[in-house]
């Protein structure tokens, strides 16, 4: 090892003339950070180390592929460095780890995805080397799309509003579809419509690319009724080709809330393509019903009054979710992948998903757990009665022709 420089700071770096990956690891401990550095370089790093958290500035923040942060730093938490991390815009993914209980790095985790922080895992102290190697694999490109939000996270082509509403015109945007599945029998039940931008130059576009900067300029309203559009005729198509399709799920953002017409225009839209309302639903987040409660409940009862379905979507990322459940005529409630990833190795995630259920189940709705991405996750699931799931064990989103090859050659996992 090199010994650290006046900074605080060491760098790492391989004889290879082949590119890698830069890291930083934040860390008070010197033999922490050395002992990182040694399983970073080893995984196939370019690494940087420092124990104080103050020089962070003095590194070049946007060439950094992850950045490990201890979070209990005696000068700084870390904390206050993911709010500067965030400050500065960095797309490096995030690896938190702490001596704290895993409560406190559940929810440093959180916050840091509050900020548009790209957080990509976090590991209790002491830290298991065959856990934290993996886990910096997972990150090298090349790998696993759904194990790797590194590799999937290249810098965000600069979109304005004019380009959006050009692609909307266009007809730029389109939808994939992620299936939805009976845990009890793997039978499918419905599919969730995730749009995309088909960008002219930037290529295929995922929405964190643009739905922020549509919602910031006014254009959710509009973005949705595209989408919707979309959606829809894809359903036709599938109709007329003979394909027996299950239960469409569409998001909502909070704007679709705020226009008393916007059910009479979703009816003459189903009518014209003669499409059933009962194929439909709309998922909306807790926090898309933090505005005009009254219309709110104006729109959603008339769209369950002509058939549609309604999803309370992310379950237990908001703050009013048992007021919601209560007052709003919900038919299904979705446990959000944070709780669904932790099955097994958090207590508190266990407790919430089992609780989730319970009360789903109580104000009789369905129960749909996302994010599920092993066997294992499945099983524990349909043990704790849940009765819905979707996630990349089942399938990953698919444009429509690849849907119609998956449906008709799905097979579900052996549950015995």
């Amino acid at each position: 090892m090199v010994p650290a420089t006046d900074h605080a700071c060491t760098t790492m770096t391989s004889s290879s003339s082949t590119p890698r990956r830069k890291l930083l690891v934040i860390d008070d401990e010197p033999t922490m950070c050395e002992l990182i550095g040694e399983i970073a370089r080893h995984a196939g790093y370019d690494v940087q180390t420092t124990t104080d958290a103050a020089t962070l500035q003095s590194f070049h923040v946007p060439e950094l592929s992850i950045i490990v942060l201890d979070l209990s730093m005696p000068d700084r938490d870390g904390i206050e460095v993911l709010r500067e991390l965030a400050a500065l815009g960095t797309r490096a993914g995030i690896v938190l780890i702490s001596g704290f209980d895993a409560r406190v790095l559940e929810t440093a985790h959180r916050l840091g995805e509050a900020e548009g922080l790209n957080m990509v895992g976090h590991l209790a102290k002491p830290l298991r080397v065959p856990e934290l190697m993996a886990l910096l694999k997972r990150c090298l490109p090349g790998l696993d799309e759904r194990a790797s939000p590194v590799a999937r996270a290249p810098a965000r082509p600069q979109l304005s509003a004019q380009a959006l509403r050009e692609g909307m015109a266009r007809g730029q945007l389109v939808m994939h579809y992620q299936p939805q599945v009976r845990l009890s029998d793997g039978a499918v039940t419905g599919i969730e419509a995730l749009v995309r931008w088909q960008h002219p130059d930037h290529g295929l576009l995922y929405p964190d690319a643009f739905i922020r900067m549509a919602e910031s300029e006014g254009l959710a309203l509009e973005l949705t009724e595209a989408v919707l559009q979309a959606t829809l005729h894809d359903c036709a198509e599938c109709f007329r080709q003979g394909m027996a399709l299950p239960t469409v799920s569409i998001n909502l953002p909070p704007e679709a809330l705020t226009e008393v017409s916007f059910p009479d225009r979703v009816m003459q839209r189903l009518a014209e393509l003669r499409i059933p309302a009962r194929h439909i639903a709309f998922e909306l987040t807790e926090t898309s019903l933090s505005g005009e409660p009254i219309t709110a409940l104006d729109i959603l009862t008339r769209l369950r009054l002509k058939g549609i379905h309604l999803a309370i979507d992310d379950f237990g990322v908001g703050y009013s979710s048992m007021e919601q459940l209560q007052k709003l005529p919900f038919t299904e409630l979705k446990i959000d992948r944070q709780f669904v990833q932790g099955l097994g190795s958090s207590a508190s995630a266990d407790a919430i998903v089992r609780r989730t259920i319970g009360l789903g189940h109580d104000l009789h709705l369905k129960v749909l757990a996302e994010g599920i991405e092993t066997l294992e996750q499945w099983r524990a699931l349909q043990a704790l009665g849940c009765d819905l799931g979707q996630g990349y064990l089942i399938a990953r989103p698919l444009p429509r022709p690849a849907l119609a090859a998956w449906l008709a050659g799905w097979i579900p996992p052996a549950l015995g």
